[in-house]
């Protein structure tokens, strides 16, 4: 028996963040997992960051934390400021980075 997937934090999604509405990201773009893995099981809509390539101004600002570092294969800053809930399926989410490698390096 093959045991359905379903986000788990730490997990950053690859999604479709369209439609948009003022200054939010519009695409395809990556985005980190923050909510818990029984919610997300359950509701279908977990909680996800945004992650922007253009970083900068949101480091300043203090609301963005830099994957640089964290031994990924997706780079930016993780847009704390900008989480939402999302229907992961139907913006046609895919992990491209599992959790593991990102929470030790939240941890260090």
């Amino acid at each position: 028996m093959v045991t359905p997937q379903y986000p788990r934090p730490g997990d950053i999604y690859h999604l479709n963040l369209s439609p948009s509405a003022g200054s939010e990201q519009a695409g395809k773009h990556s985005a980190l997992v923050v909510s818990a893995g029984k919610f997300n099981k359950a509701s279908g809509m977990p909680f996800f960051a945004p992650i922007s390539r253009v970083g900068n101004k949101l480091k300043a600002l203090g609301v963005g934390v830099n994957l640089t570092g964290a031994g990924t294969s997706v780079t930016g800053t993780i847009q704390v400021d900008r989480i939402k809930a999302l229907d992961w399926r139907k913006r046609g989410g895919r992990p491209p980075e599992r959790r593991r490698r990102i929470i030790s390096w939240m941890k260090s």
